[in-house]
């Protein structure tokens, strides 16, 4: 009954069945193929459509748009000033800041419009000598009910607004296997953030 085959595709198994990508299908109960071959971005994003149903990766922008409810698009809405909060502190890091209707559990994740190659192609083009095309700009997507980012929309604090937000866009990086430019800015942010805590 589905409309589209969706699938995610890179990395291993058991990391890919842990993506905060797959939180939305497990919730509507949509299958989605574990596509854990290097090659397997490659094959299905160039196949097209299988018995007239279209692959869909869930790792693009638009994968789970015709999927989404009233609900979820009016809660995009009252939500869309912490996105712009988080687009005000990221810049150019990334093409866009989204609030997600596809999170459930997680705070973020990162997705890509249909010309961006996924960090698994550009693993494969350096493996194989080809230069990479630039630096990996996600589009990153947030949960606009999960703790962190119902505090990000109620501070002011622009030191802890930019830090806030850039842990959102690393981890999720981080958890769609995206090697940190500098991980040691990472750690001193999160350093940062966990002082603030205690």
């Amino acid at each position: 009954e589905q409309k589209a085959i969706y699938y995610i595709a890179g990395g291993n198994e058991a990391t890919l069945r842990q993506s905060p990508l797959l939180e939305f299908y497990k919730e509507k109960g949509i299958e989605v193929l574990i596509l854990d071959e290097q090659v397997d971005d490659i094959v299905f994003g160039s196949a097209g459509e299988y018995q007239k149903l279209p692959f869909k990766a869930v790792n693009r922008a638009d994968a789970a748009d015709e999927l989404k409810s009233a609900g979820d698009k009016e809660k995009e809405k009252l939500s869309a000033p912490v996105a712009e909060k988080v687009k005000a502190a990221l810049g150019a890091r990334v093409k866009d800041v989204k609030v997600s209707s596809r999170l459930t559990e997680s705070p973020a994740c990162i997705t890509l419009d249909a010309q961006e190659p996924g960090a698994h192609i550009r693993a494969m083009m350096k493996m194989m000598g080809h230069a990479a095309p630039g630096e990996l700009t996600p589009i990153l997507e947030i949960n606009p009910n999960h703790a962190i980012v119902t505090k990000l929309s109620i501070t002011e604090d622009q030191a802890l607004i930019t830090d806030i937000s850039f842990l959102l866009l690393e981890q999720a990086m981080l958890l769609e296997g995206v090697e940190l430019q500098e991980p040691a800015e990472f750690v001193r942010r999160l350093n940062r953030v966990m002082s603030r805590a205690s």
